[in-house]
C-alpha cells in the first residue's frame, strides 16, 4: 500500500530502487480504526529514495571512503 499520514505513522524509511517512494514496505505495529475514527495509527517502514537520485549529494562522496591523513 501506500503511505497515507492521516493513518499511518513513519517509523523508518529505508532506500528502496524497487518501489515508489512512499510505498510501505513493513507494518511494525498494527492500527485501529473504530466506526471510521482512528484510534491508533499503525507504525509502517516506508520506501525512500535510493541514494544518488539526482540530488548532487554523491558527487562529493559519502564519507565512507578510507580516512587519509
Amino acid at each position: 500500500g501506500t503511505f497515507d499520514p492521516s493513518l499511518h505513522e513513519a517509523i523508518a524509511s529505508v532506500p528502496w530502487a524497487g518501489n515508489p517512494e512512499g510505498t510501505i514496505l513493513a507494518e511494525a505495529r498494527k492500527g485501529y480504526l473504530l466506526h471510521g475514527r482512528l484510534l491508533r495509527p499503525a507504525q509502517v517502514t516506508v520506501s525512500a529514495a535510493p541514494p544518488g537520485d539526482g540530488t548532487g549529494e554523491d558527487s562529493t562522496g559519502s564519507g565512507r571512503g578510507p580516512v587519509r591523513e
